[in-house]
């Protein structure tokens, strides 16, 4: 699905909590010390390169102004991919139909879903100890947050390449 097809939507992520009505628990940004480290990141290549590269690759986009609105479309294209699902709370609903939603603290690379009583939904790219990149929960730039309180996390799909 292109860019235009998430447009369509009309609404997603973050901006569909005020038009439900529904109050999203307070994103708190992550202590710089808690991002993963280049040893870390070195390690979760050598288990999994697509994780490491999807990792690195939104790392790299903190602080720019893309994907507002566009979590699912975000975390796709950090592992390389695009148009899979059509919102986080789609994907949501596949990775838990099919068994493969955990809980606990997710490990770097890991899809972190949040916010699943919303319309969208929320997905973010774990960077592990409770952390995330994500696109704007409190100003629409891409950033680090706190992954407390999420509905669970994922592996991403083995098809998706990573970048």
């Amino acid at each position: 699905m292109r860019l235009s097809a998430f447009a369509k939507l009309g609404t997603a992520c973050a901006l569909t909590l005020a038009t439900v009505g529904v109050a999203a628990p307070a994103a708190t940004a992550a202590p710089a010390g808690q991002a993963v480290s280049a040893a870390e990141l070195d390690a979760i290549a050598a288990a999994h390169p697509a994780a490491a590269r999807a990792v690195s690759w939104a790392k790299s986009m903190v602080g720019k102004s893309q994907y507002h609105h566009y979590c699912e479309l975000f975390v796709e294209l950090a592992y390389g991919t695009s148009g899979r699902f059509a919102s986080a709370k789609s994907h949501y609903n596949w990775q838990k139909s099919n068994g493969r939603l955990k809980s606990g603290n997710a490990p770097a690379g890991a899809l972190v879903f949040m916010y699943m009583n919303s319309t969208y939904g929320h997905v973010v790219v774990s960077l592990g100890n409770g952390t995330a990149v994500s696109t704007g929960q409190k100003s629409s730039k891409i950033e680090i947050l706190s992954t407390a309180g999420n509905a669970g996390w994922a592996d991403a799909p083995s098809s998706w390449p990573g970048r």
